[in-house]
């Protein structure tokens, strides 16, 4: 859908990123529906060269998103775009070897 709808910036990104959804909110309200975001995880130069397009890139992937569930849910979905952390990767430590 990012293709066709000319979101080649997106597209692209979606290609190389990792993605997960993830229930951020409930609105209670007469069983109301749940909020839903869909982070973008990129690598942090990525995240970094988006700079300024973030928002755009953001709001393309939502409408795309948007579009493809909205016949199969009543949840409210947003896109965010965040840079990749590792939680396992643990800092490395000089070792004499390295410092000679």
């Amino acid at each position: 859908m990012l293709i066709a709808g000319g979101w080649h910036e997106a597209a692209s990104l979606l290609r190389k990123c990792r993605a997960r959804f993830e229930e951020t909110g409930y609105d209670n309200w007469n069983g109301g529906p749940h909020s839903i975001t869909f982070y973008v995880q990129v690598a942090p130069e990525t995240y970094v060269l988006l700079e300024d397009r973030r928002e755009t890139v953001e709001n393309d992937i939502g409408a795309a998103l948007s579009a493809a569930v909205k016949q199969i849910s009543g949840d409210w979905f947003s896109v965010k775009i965040v840079p990749l952390i590792c939680r396992n990767a643990r800092p490395t430590r000089p070792t004499r070897e390295s410092v000679i």
